[in-house]
């Protein structure tokens, strides 16, 4: 039978004494209270503490990471597409007649919500009334914006869809996902032509033709360059530890990718906020520039990088790596900057859900929307119908004009 033991003051004592002793955590200097806003008083952090800076997109990708979402697709082969009717890129009434300058888009026309989670990447075709997205939930959309429905489901991934890129004829366009595959789609018939595996959750890409060389930037780090015609890497596919168990963003994971200077040059950034230039010639990194870089965004008339930082966007020489100009303040700004023809406006969305319009000769700022969740990705193009799309971290996408 077994007794109850109850511990003497003298035992607990002596438990407590034996125990190491914890080191005493500092707090830092609670500042001046005779400046406005030094006084920190109890909410000085501890002395080494570090805040978690992750936004909500950094969380969705890192929860798709070691999500399944389809899990068909978890066999090779198994890609599927779903049409709710035929559509012919020969179609006249689908064309978009080009304007000479772009237009601040007056209102919400349009509002799709298929997608179950994230949108990672919206692309207006530019000859087409139509619209290509991707998200995390693992499929990628086909939308006919002169309908205003949706044409095609494309599902061949079993975890999420990180871009989905279109071909410069606009008749396909490639996807590449946290599961590790690049997939190469044909947009009228929904088949799956290409798929080669990587072995490394993949996170962006950047081609100017699809049947050439494609470049993917992987989770490990590293710049993989993908011949799609013969279906094989060319370079860096082969991890011998085996980085596609790798569930988590680390400081070197490439976060954006953008082919540059008559595609002799690739410009990427990676997680920790460094921006590299690589001389894809002799496949070496000629200029380096650190900072709080994310997306990389061209203006082909400046011939100027738009880097998305910390509440600003910074204007770099594409030859030089050099700042052109003032930064530009760009409050919460979470998507790539798009530029208008003449560079003269910049547009970027926000993490309070707005697209925001800024005028670089007077600074003044126009936004669209109204404060939802924080946006993922935008896609501006001339002041034709449709101009302008937005997708969150909800999986909303929003067509404006």
């Amino acid at each position: 039978m077994n007794e109850e033991y109850e511990m003497s003051e003298k035992d607990y004592k002596k438990m407590r004494k034996s125990q190491p002793k914890r080191e005493r955590i500092l707090r830092e200097d609670f500042g001046d209270p005779s400046e406005i806003g030094g006084f920190k008083g109890p909410w000085s952090r501890f002395v080494g503490a570090r805040e978690d800076k992750k936004g909500p997109r950094d969380v969705k990708e890192e929860q798709s990471l070691r999500r399944i979402v389809n899990k068909h697709c978890l066999t090779v082969g198994k890609e599927r597409s779903r049409s709710n009717y035929f559509l012919s890129m020969e179609d006249a009434s689908l064309s978009r007649v080009p304007s000479k300058r772009f237009l601040v888009p007056k209102g919400n026309i349009m509002l799709f919500h298929d997608h179950k989670d994230m949108v990672s990447s919206v692309s207006l075709f530019r000859r087409h009334k139509l619209l290509l997205t991707s998200g995390l939930d693992g499929k990628a959309y086909l939308y006919n914006l002169r309908a205003g429905d949706l044409v095609t489901t494309y599902m061949g991934h079993s975890k999420g869809v990180s871009s989905a890129t279109l071909s410069e004829c606009e008749s396909k366009f490639s996807t590449i996902s946290f599961d590790g595959f690049l997939k190469v789609w044909d947009i009228e018939t929904g088949r799956c032509n290409a798929k080669i595996d990587l072995e490394c959750p993949l996170t962006c890409q950047s081609f100017k033709e699809l049947g050439k060389a494609v470049f993917i930037g992987g989770l490990d780090g590293r710049i993989r360059t993908v011949d799609t015609r013969n279906r094989k890497a060319l370079n860096g596919a082969k991890e011998e530890s085996h980085p596609s168990r790798q569930t988590t963003f680390g400081p070197s994971s490439i976060c954006d990718i953008l082919l540059v200077e008559q595609d002799n040059f690739l410009v990427f950034t990676r997680k920790k906020g460094s921006l590299h230039y690589l001389d894809l010639r002799n496949d070496r990194i000629v200029k380096t520039h650190n900072g709080s870089c994310s997306f990389i965004g061209l203006n082909p008339e400046e011939n100027t990088l738009m880097i998305t930082a910390s509440d600003e966007v910074i204007l770099l020489d594409v030859s030089t790596l050099e700042e052109g100009g003032e930064r530009i303040k760009a409050l919460g700004c979470s998507t790539r900057v798009k530029a208008s023809p003449d560079g003269s406006m910049l547009c970027f969305g926000d993490t309070n859900g707005l697209v925001n319009f800024i005028a670089r000769s007077s600074t003044k700022e126009t936004s669209l929307g109204s404060t939802s969740e924080a946006l993922t990705t935008i896609d501006w193009i001339d002041g034709s119908s449709s101009s302008l799309v937005s997708g969150d971290v909800l999986g909303n996408i929003k067509v404006w004009e």
